[in-house]
């Protein structure tokens, strides 16, 4: 009741009215139990964000935070009208009313798969929170479409690596947050494409060891398909590896020209370059090396030594107690030098 007015609000129908009008209630099945979950959209206002609520005897035990476990899901989202909301949803069941402990503080079910065949608290979350995307998809729609244009973009312009991963992964997308800096976004396509090519590594092994298969018109297929997935995959990284070196003799064409007080760099901007300095191979990976930029050859070696004295290097390689030093000194077979 308003001193003021007089006018008299009912909790009960404002309740209706603002918020279960704007949501709905889905009956769900777990191992063979009814659930009853209710989504609701809340005021950003309401502070706890998006979450899974599980009741039990019509009152509030536990929750589960929902960020970061759906895709495209961000910390406000909003409705056709362009109003911004937060997600609630409400589980409840007689499942949840039998097993819920005396302080009503949690639930007594196992985590994982039992011999009873009774629904388990992660099969639950699983299923409720697969729920919650269904019904949150028409709303994360905007997001997901804008953050997938920007990472093949991203792809397209600055990460040619990547595009065997879009094109035959498109699913790792959402899996991927929107709003990362293109540092972080490099860092989780990255970590993705990891995936990929052991999972394209696996599936080559897995052709080879059924060519013995009687089955030959499967067979063919299977490696059609993954020669152009194979294939493809070594384009980008040759895309990539050619734009590397491009970008690296531009920094060398700059560093032997003279600079804005016409003058030379130093020997060590150009050494550095092409190796390390103070280095051999075992401190230095092959990849942190550009002696192609002398000799394709090169890479070809056992032990190598960037300006490191001759009394320094590996006793089984050089014995010299001598303080001088060599810009680079290669050591191999000497057939890997002739053609």
């Amino acid at each position: 009741m308003d001193d003021e007015d007089q006018e008299k609000i009912i909790l009960m129908d404002l309740f209706k009215a603002q918020v279960e009008a704007q949501g709905a209630s889905v009956p769900i099945d777990v191992s063979g139990r009814g659930f009853q979950i209710h989504h609701l959209r809340v005021r950003p206002t309401y502070g706890e964000g998006h979450r899974l609520y599980f009741c039990a005897d019509k009152r509030l035990v536990t929750s589960e935070k929902l960020e970061g476990k759906l895709p495209n899901l961000e910390s406000s989202i909003k409705d056709a009208e362009g109003k911004p909301f937060v997600y609630s949803g409400y589980v409840s069941g007689d499942f949840l009313d039998e097993t819920v402990n005396p302080e009503r503080t949690e639930f007594v079910m196992p985590d994982e798969n039992t011999a009873f065949g009774d629904p388990t608290w992660n099969g639950l979350l699983a299923r409720v929170s697969q729920e919650a995307k269904t019904y949150l998809d028409p709303f994360t729609a905007t997001v997901k479409q804008e953050k997938e244009e920007r990472i093949k973009e991203f792809v397209r312009t600055k990460a040619p690596t990547y595009r065997p991963l879009v094109k035959h992964r498109p699913d790792i997308l959402d899996a991927i947050p929107s709003n990362l800096s293109d540092d972080r976004l490099d860092l989780e396509l990255y970590r993705h494409n990891q995936d990929y090519e052991r999972g394209l590594r696996e599936k080559g092994e897995q052709l080879v060891a059924s060519i013995h298969k009687d089955n030959d018109g499967e067979l063919t297929y299977s490696y059609n398909a993954f020669l152009e997935e194979w294939n493809e995959s070594g384009i980008a990284k040759l895309a990539n590896h050619v734009a590397y070196r491009k970008a690296t003799l531009k920094i060398l064409k700059a560093s032997l020209s003279l600079n804005k007080q016409a003058k030379y760099s130093l020997e060590e901007a150009v050494h550095q370059l092409i190796c390390p300095l103070r280095k051999t191979s075992d401190d230095v990976p092959s990849d942190q090396m550009n002696l192609w930029i002398i000799d394709e050859k090169l890479a070809y070696h056992f032990y190598l030594a960037s300006d490191v004295p001759f009394k320094s290097l590996k006793n089984d390689i050089v014995q010299v107690d001598s303080a001088d030093r060599t810009d680079l000194l290669i050591f191999n077979s000497a057939a890997a030098f002739v053609e």
